[in-house]
């Protein structure tokens, strides 16, 4: 018997009943769902699973199966191609950052970062500070003059990330300083600094398509992102937070009543963008940069449990899509459920399906974790897209793609050095916090279980905050991962 029919004995699918959701999102404790154990599989098959897929999309088959390249000509830079296109883009290298982080390859992301930071940031005119979205797959020189912000929205949090799981080297020029990088690109998305226009519209407080346009992309909308900006991003706290709010809302808008479709374009009140946008003519429709909602909102629910909103919304999308076949729905739709695409399921919407059960309480949905589980790895002309979002599936359904620096990891990630022997002391008298026998001179980071953060300066190895409130807070003491918990 085949893993998947045994699977399907030991646990059939019973439309309607419910999955228990965990009391608090993953951000506050450290634990993250893995969709495949849930439906039978072992923690040791999953994560030779997720290693498979991810040598493979990486450094498998340079001809049919691998999207990750070294550069011949300076092998401490690496690039994603986009394989259909013959390019690079910031899609794929943004995404490729955020892959290694989560699989642990500070190797492979310092290569992306490099390529990034050298090869596609503009260091002069009008998109100073804004990363050309396309480049040429041969001598990459620039195709784009302008950014597309999804690129840097995964830019950033991926250096956030990169910054908390391995940290950040000094020096504000330093490419390495993730955490400067990441702050630095924030900036400049905003109005006032580029001359191509910013890449949110703060008053609305949402994300553009592209600079200086009157419309946004649902896919852009990351609210799990913004949350984690709104925790350790250096200024703008409170829009980031105000975005994540924005971005609920927007999605009950964009996300058609009956289908649970979302459409490519919609301007800032959800409403469809006319087919022609941007020379789309699937601008209003279910396609392509559309597969990756659910699986957005699902990991804002995942990590936050932030409004059932989302819950009801994608119970509503799955349910039309399981209606057609979980094998068997359409590439794209018309939001009225009318098919457009003479093709089935692609890798990307397997894994962003998969993804999106994370925030179903169906228990019928478990289909699209069987199916993400079943679906090949995307090989061959379409592999980029497909291959890239189909990872990040994997990821998100096996619970490794985590919200490193969190207060739920940073609390279970325990007390003392490797060697389990405590290297500093905490004491809490009222709400002032002291610190002493830190390591050198760095940053300390105090966090809450909401993600607010107070930030103080060590000198000689000491440290001292005043908390702005009374709750369980918990202590950042910098690179060699050395923290502990503070109760008041």
């Amino acid at each position: 018997m085949s893993m998947i029919s045994l699977v399907a004995a030991l646990m059939p699918l019973v439309d309607g009943a419910a999955i228990a959701f965990p009391d608090s999102g993953a951000w506050y404790t450290g634990k993250y769902r893995n969709l495949f154990v849930e439906r039978g599989h072992t923690e040791a098959e999953v994560k030779t699973f997720v290693d498979k897929s991810f040598n493979q999309l990486f450094f498998g088959d340079a001809s049919n199966q691998a999207v990750y390249r070294v550069m011949s000509s300076d092998t401490s830079k690496a690039y994603i191609e986009a394989i259909d296109s013959k390019d690079v883009r910031t899609e794929g290298m943004s995404y490729g950052m955020i892959i290694a982080v989560m699989m642990d390859r500070k190797d492979v992301f310092d290569k992306l970062w490099k390529f990034a930071k050298q090869n596609m940031q503009f260091t002069s005119g009008d998109g100073r500070g804004y990363f050309s979205w396309q480049l040429t797959g041969t001598n990459f020189t620039t195709k784009a003059g302008g950014p597309a912000p999804d690129g840097e929205e995964y830019y950033v949090t991926s250096l956030y990330f990169a910054d908390k799981r391995w940290g950040s080297a000094t020096g504000v020029a330093n490419y390495l300083n993730y955490k400067q990088q990441a702050d630095s690109i924030l900036t400049y998305m905003l109005p006032g600094r580029s001359g191509q226009g910013p890449m949110f519209d703060t008053v609305r407080a949402q994300v553009l398509f592209i600079p200086n346009v009157t419309y946004t992309d649902p896919s852009y909308h990351l609210p799990a992102f913004y949350r984690m900006w709104g925790a350790f991003a250096g200024h703008h706290n409170a829009l980031w937070n105000r975005m994540a709010d924005t971005s609920i809302a927007f999605m009950s808008r964009s996300w058609n009543s009956t289908t649970g479709l979302n459409p490519k374009f919609t301007n800032f009140d959800g409403a469809p963008m006319p087919s022609g946008t941007n020379n789309d003519a699937a601008a209003n429709i279910y396609s392509t940069d559309a597969v990756r909602t659910p699986m957005n909102y699902a990991m804002d629910w995942s990590w936050f449990k932030s409004d059932p909103v989302i819950v009801t919304n994608t119970k509503k999308l799955l349910g039309f899509l399981y209606g057609k076949g979980v094998s068997a729905y359409s590439q794209e739709y018309a939001l009225d459920g009318t098919s457009k695409s003479q093709y089935t399921v692609s890798e990307a919407q397997a894994g962003a399906n998969g993804a999106a059960v994370l925030s179903s309480d169906d228990d019928r949905d478990y289909a699209f974790v069987d199916a993400l589980w079943t679906k090949p790895l995307a090989t061959g002309q379409w592999r980029y897209y497909n291959g890239l979002v189909q990872m990040l599936g994997i990821l998100h359904a096996s619970g490794t793609f985590k919200a490193y620096g969190s207060p739920g990891l940073t609390k279970i990630s325990g007390v003392g050095s490797a060697s389990g022997t405590p290297s500093f002391r905490a004491d809490l008298s009222g709400r002032n916090l002291s610190f002493t026998g830190l390591d050198a001179n760095g940053t300390v980071r105090v966090f809450d279980l909401r993600g607010q953060q107070v930030v103080g300066t060590l000198e000689a190895g000491s440290a001292k905050f005043t908390l702005p409130h009374a709750g369980l807070w918990v202590i950042d003491a910098g690179v060699a991962g050395r923290r502990t918990i503070a109760v008041h």
